[in-house]
C-alpha cells in the first residue's frame, strides 16, 4: 500500500504542478505482492473463504516427468509453517487443508494488487491524467498453485511462465499499429 499512497501523492504533486503540466514524466510503480510471504489485508481473505476454495486439478507430479523438469519449491520449503508440515522431498505432496490456505492467500494477493492497480488508475482519472497516461502493467512471471505438484515460480510449466502483460494507449486508436 505504501508504493500506492507514494505514487499517488507524486501524481497529484504532477497534476498541480502548473508550470511543468505539459512536461512529459515517468513513473515506475513497483509492486511485492503476490509473492511470499501472503501478507495481506483481512479483507481480501475474506473475499476466498476456505470452505469455497478448491485444489489444483492436476495436483499429482506426473509419472514420467523427468527429474530435470521438477522443482521442489525450496523457498516454500523455507517458510517455518512448511518446515512443521515434515513434507518428505522433494515430492512429497503437502497436506490439503495447507494447499487450501496457500490458494486462498494467493488469490486474496492478487485482489489486493488489483485494488492498488485500481486505485493508481482512478487517480489519474481524477487528475485528469488518464487520457494523456500511457500505462504498461507487467510482471515477471507466474506462481504454481499446486498444478502437477509444484508450487512457487520454479518451473517450467505454464501456470509459471505466463505472466500478466497490459498495455493503455488512450490515444492510440486500435486500427493504429503499436511499434
Amino acid at each position: 500500500m505504501e508504493s500506492t499512497d507514494e505514487a499517488v501523492r507524486l501524481l497529484k504533486s504532477r497534476a498541480s504542478d502548473t508550470d511543468n503540466v505539459d512536461v512529459p514524466f515517468f513513473l515506475a510503480v513497483g509492486f511485492h505482492k503476490p509473492h511470499i510471504p501472503f501478507r495481506i489485508p483481512q479483507e481480501y481473505l475474506s473475499l476466498y473463504p476456505i470452505d469455497q476454495m478448491t485444489l489444483a486439478p492436476d495436483p499429482d507430479v506426473p509419472e514420467l516427468l523427468p527429474p530435470v523438469a521438477y522443482n521442489p519449491w525450496t523457498d516454500v520449503r523455507k517458510r517455518d509453517d512448511v518446515q512443521k508440515l515434515n513434507i518428505s522431498f522433494p515430492y512429497g505432496p503437502i497436506p490439503k487443508d495447507f494447499q487450501l490456505r496457500i490458494r486462498q492467500h494467493y488469490y486474496a494477493a492478487v485482489s489486493y494488487m488489483d485494488a492498488q492497480v485500481g486505485r493508481l488508475l482512478s487517480a489519474l482519472d481524477e487528475l485528469g491524467l488518464a487520457d494523456s497516461t500511457m500505462v504498461v502493467f507487467t510482471s515477471d512471471h507466474g506462481w504454481s498453485l499446486g498444478e502437477h505438484g509444484e508450487w512457487a515460480k520454479y518451473s517450467n510449466f505454464d501456470v509459471a511462465t505466463a505472466r500478466p502483460s497490459y498495455l493503455l494507449r488512450p490515444w492510440c486508436h486500435l486500427t493504429q499499429r503499436l511499434v
